[in-house]
């Protein structure tokens, strides 16, 4: 049996709207959702949808039937139609859920749409787009569930009086980017009733000093997170992480590259020791590597003058792309003399971690694999 789709809360409207209120709606909402200009994954099926309930609803006839099959499904056995006040609660819940799925997709002008002519006034769709943008760059909210709270009437919103305005309450699961870690939040929305629809309050008189807020908190997320990578894994940590990954990668069957990059290098300040000037120039190319390699991949220096990178989740292919970023990235810069050799193993081999490093260290640099052992011991 077919499920039965309530086109009114489709189209966003009362079911007592008539055909002007219809019609309206239904092109506010095409401007939204049609996939030429919407590129969420369910913009194609959301236009589906828009399309068959205005084919239905615009149609005095057809709308006669589905409006006897709308009532006897919406009605509770026994009982008289859903009163006004809980149908207008439903529809209100419906444009808030729309809301919020924008938010999920980040389909931010879509969003937009739906708040209130005095938020229009105080917020250009600019201001809210690079808003949200902004704080995507922080949290990412993964889900949500509405609770409708309670009914204010005749209430005074941005110098404007609404006949209604409901307010909920918004549970979200939010994912902070940065440390991947999920946090449940509480918010309070409110709608309010405009032309028998609703539309979201969104609350803020200026959105300007709030992008500079969550923009300078971007910053700080930004320096923190390049200052955590410059932090390179020693000999022992490098082989643990790297042991580690290798057996969850063999247990799952992922994909994963192991990236060799040796430096060779020769003073051109013959007051600089060697060792000095091999420090200062692995020095760089760490720094390098970090702003260059994903956060989940793991980086250490595995000899004097050889750094391993273990691209997690990546086949070989991908891994030689890395493989030639890194070596363009790390160019020597004018102030230094050095050059850099690379080598890299899709890690397919039965063999034990060490075993891998070693041989991929002997495709890099072969003169530095007979020292290997008495730099690190």
């Amino acid at each position: 049996m077919n499920k039965f789709t309530d086109y009114y809360k489709v189209l966003q409207v009362h079911y007592e709207a008539d055909s002007k209120m219809i019609e309206s709606a239904y092109k506010c909402l095409c401007k939204q959702y049609h996939p030429d200009i919407n590129t969420a994954a369910d913009a194609a099926d959301r236009m589906k949808e828009l399309n068959e309930a205005y084919a239905v609803l615009s149609d005095p006839d057809a709308r006669r039937d589905y409006h006897k099959e709308w009532y006897r499904i919406t009605s509770k056995p026994g009982s008289a139609m859903m009163s006004e006040e809980d149908y207008r609660r439903e529809l209100a819940t419906s444009v808030l859920d729309s809301f919020f799925r924008d938010m999920v997709t980040e389909n931010w002008d879509a969003a937009y749409s739906k708040l209130t002519e005095v938020d229009h006034r105080n917020v250009p769709v600019s201001d809210f787009r690079e808003w949200k943008v902004a704080v995507a760059k922080l949290h990412k909210l993964a889900d949500y569930k509405i609770k409708y709270e309670k009914s204010f009437k005749n209430c005074d919103y941005g110098g404007l009086i609404f006949s209604e305005i409901l307010m909920f309450t918004v549970e979200m699961t939010v994912l902070e980017i940065a440390s991947g870690q999920i946090s449940h939040e509480k918010s309070k929305k409110y709608m309010a009733h405009v032309d028998d629809s609703w539309k979201l309050c969104l609350g803020y008189a200026d959105l300007k000093p709030v992008i500079a807020k969550f923009n300078y908190f971007s910053l700080l997320k930004a320096q923190n997170m390049q200052t955590e990578r410059l932090h390179m894994l020693n000999y022992y940590e490098l082989l643990d992480q790297s042991k580690r990954e290798l057996a969850r990668a063999r247990r799952y069957g992922n994909k994963m590259t192991l990236i060799m990059l040796t430096l060779k290098c020769k003073p051109s300040d013959m007051v600089v020791s060697e060792e000095s000037y091999l420090e200062k120039c692995m020095s760089y190319v760490s720094k390098v590597i970090c702003q260059t390699i994903r956060q989940t991949d793991i980086v250490g220096r595995y000899h004097e003058a050889s750094f391993a990178i273990i691209l997690t989740e990546t086949p070989i292919e991908a891994g030689r792309d890395v493989m030639a970023k890194l070596i363009q990235a790390a160019r020597r810069p004018k102030n230094l003399n050095y050059s850099l050799t690379a080598a890299c193993t899709d890690c397919k081999s039965d063999a034990p971690m060490e075993d891998i490093l070693k041989a991929v260290l002997r495709k890099a640099a072969p003169d530095q694999i007979k020292n290997e052992l008495s730099y690190f011991l």
